[in-house]
């Protein structure tokens, strides 16, 4: 939750500087997806040390083993929702939102992800997630 909050402060000021390319907020979005996935998974009975080994910070593999699980009995997460943590794998996963490479600047970063997708999508995922995750404690 303090991870999409953080990211909720970054995100709006992100979306209007169009020229810049501004890692931080999508880097939060991200990492509060991971934790949530990783946090619903545990619900189901998978230990963390178990998904730390599995998936790493694989965000989109996590999301396929969560839709296994319905994941979607609690949260309703868009088409566009769903491509962007897809597509924010890549840049999450390879730590290029904490460590930029050359080769993506030099390329104009072409997969970068939708910001405001990827921070709806963790907004829904902590809504539906929260009280839940709350309750198994």
């Amino acid at each position: 939750k303090k991870f999409l909050e953080a990211a909720r402060t970054l995100i709006p000021q992100e979306s209007q500087a169009e020229d810049n390319w501004h890692p931080v907020g999508k880097y939060l979005a991200c990492h509060s997806v991971e934790l949530s996935l990783k946090a619903f998974l545990t619900l189901n009975g998978e230990k963390m040390d178990s998904l730390k080994k599995r998936f790493n910070h694989r965000i989109a593999q996590l999301l396929h083993e969560t839709q296994k699980h319905d994941l979607q009995a609690l949260v309703k997460l868009t088409g566009e929702e769903i491509v962007e943590i897809k597509g924010a794998e890549n840049y999450y996963a390879s730590k290029i939102f904490e460590y930029p490479a050359i080769s993506e600047i030099l390329r104009g970063y072409p997969g970068d992800p939708n910001s405001s997708h990827l921070l709806r999508a963790a907004e829904k995922l902590v809504d539906g997630l929260y009280y839940p995750c709350k309750a198994a404690n």
